[in-house]
């Protein structure tokens, strides 16, 4: 119980501060982040680029599955005529 009670006083103390500063990060908010650490600076535009591409690719996708259900619609009428 000692042991649980100890990881508890830890985890509110401790990791809500790191909560809220990732969240800050993954806002966009560098101030955040303290000037002597500028690698995760970096981390966080790859992070951006690749939030931006997955997104990218999912817009993308959906569109082509619009066009890919009529363009079937339209395939599937022509052969049961």
């Amino acid at each position: 119980m000692v042991i649980v009670a100890t990881f508890i006083a830890i985890w509110f103390t401790k990791a809500s501060d790191l909560y809220k500063k990732s969240k800050e990060i993954w806002d966009g908010k560098t101030s955040a982040i303290s000037s002597a650490d500028t690698s995760l600076i970096s981390r966080h535009r790859v992070i951006r680029a690749y939030r931006l591409s997955l997104g990218l690719c999912h817009g993308i996708t959906v569109l082509k599955l619009d066009h890919a259900k009529t363009k079937w619609r339209i395939k599937l009428q022509q052969a049961f005529e």
